[in-house]
């Protein structure tokens, strides 16, 4: 998918079929104008994202038509940038405040007087679900730790872990990664031309795209017979999750790690990764886990938020290498959350799912009804320490030894 794409709009009549401004001498629906050189612009988005397009039409100072054009990821950025500067910091309050301010917003937007209150409300409901929701995403201050605790485990070495919430877990690593060890990550095993548009599993044997999922992606499956930047991190992030799970979580047959790249506007809705329990046994193979590792932190926005707490809790990375995680029991649905869109700059992250009871020879597809995904290096199996939750470090591998068996 090679982002973004020029449009154009072809010399000659362009015509008006709605106006949306506000003025009685605006353009009217049929009006024709004539345009001397055709309109190149960029849309930055695939087709299924794109549920607004707006050209504003003015004179320039020669008396030419000029037309801007905005797609929807513009209008949602746009649209937050107005409403930032109308609520003047306020964290919570009445959703029935949100036509009062969606005036303002009208009244600032593209200088004024281009789209009603009442459509700026309509599309800032499509583009942002409703006011509380934005304000998580954009005006709650991010979760302060509620206490901190080192954890020293074989490959991930001696980390300080923040508490952000205690059950369902929620804890971050800030700079779990150096810089260094993102860049190579993102230089040798991210290829950005080659991403797609992300999908959900959705049953049947199938995945497919989804309008709340807008992001790009690849899945990174890890060669653990090498000992590179990406099987480091990978058993790096097996033994801290061990460690806070409290039980063994092993490397190998586990999912891909799923590279997200986000741009602006780029976001994904509330949604649950899923509600596996290491208590329940007839959930075994079912994700209990996820780890987020952001090695592009946007400049704005682009936040990690989790609504339906209360307080609702929000993750906002601040270095590149900083890490999420959180456990779905005992209660998944607190553990509903959305990457918030993102208002300026990019934001890629590494997504590692967990489960329990996986092995080479019953693998993690064999437990969901997505399809098969098929791993290059099944047959790979880590050769460095493996470090066992609960006891010392080992040297050997403990699958080699059943399989030499």
């Amino acid at each position: 998918l090679t982002l973004p794409v020029q449009r154009t709009i072809a010399a000659g009549g362009l015509k008006v079929i709605n106006d949306l401004g506000g003025d009685p001498n605006s353009f009217e629906a049929g009006t024709v104008f004539q345009m001397q050189q055709p309109f190149v612009y960029e849309q930055g988005l695939p087709g299924m994202t794109q549920m607004y397009a707006l050209y504003i039409i003015n004179d320039d100072d020669e008396g030419n038509k000029r037309i801007e054009s905005y797609d929807t990821n513009d209008l949602q950025v746009d649209i937050s940038n107005a409403l930032e500067e109308c609520n003047n910091g306020k964290t919570t309050g009445e959703d029935s405040l949100q036509s009062a301010l969606m005036q303002c917003v009208s009244s600032i937007l593209y200088g004024g007087d281009v789209l009603s209150p009442s459509l700026t409300e309509k599309i800032f409901t499509k583009l942002w679900l409703d006011l509380s929701y934005w304000r998580i995403c954009n005006a709650v201050e991010p979760a302060k730790p509620l206490r901190s605790i080192i954890i020293t485990t074989g490959n991930t070495n001696t980390k300080a872990v923040d508490i952000l919430r205690e059950s369902p877990l929620v804890a971050t690593v800030r700079q779990f990664l150096s810089p260094d060890q993102c860049q190579a990550l993102l230089n040798d095993h991210t290829q950005k031309h080659e991403l797609v548009t992300a999908s959900v599993g959705t049953g049947g044997g199938k995945t497919s795209t989804s309008p709340g999922r807008e992001t790009l992606t690849h899945n990174i499956f890890i060669n653990w017979d090498q000992d590179n930047i990406l099987s480091q991190t990978g058993s790096a992030l097996f033994d801290l999750v061990s460690e806070l799970l409290g039980t063994e979580v092993g490397y190998e047959a586990q999912e891909p790690i799923n590279f997200l790249h986000y741009v602006k506007g780029y976001e994904y809705r509330p949604h649950q990764d899923g509600s596996g329990d290491k208590y329940n046994p007839k959930l075994l193979g079912k994700r209990v886990a996820t780890t987020l590792v952001y090695c592009e932190a946007a400049i704005k926005g682009g936040a990690t938020v989790f609504p339906q707490g209360n307080p609702p809790l929000r993750f906002q990375p601040a270095n590149a290498g900083d890490l999420l995680f959180f456990e779905y029991a005992p209660n998944p649905m607190l553990q509903t959350h959305a990457a918030c869109p993102v208002l300026q700059g990019e934001k890629s992250t590494f997504t590692q799912w967990y489960r329990l009871g996986v092995t080479p020879t019953i693998p993690w597809d064999n437990f969901e009804d997505w399809g098969k995904f098929p791993n290059p290096y099944s047959r790979s199996r880590w050769k460095g320490p493996r470090y066992t939750y609960g006891k010392q470090q080992q040297q050997t591998d403990p699958i080699l030894e059943e399989e030499e068996a």
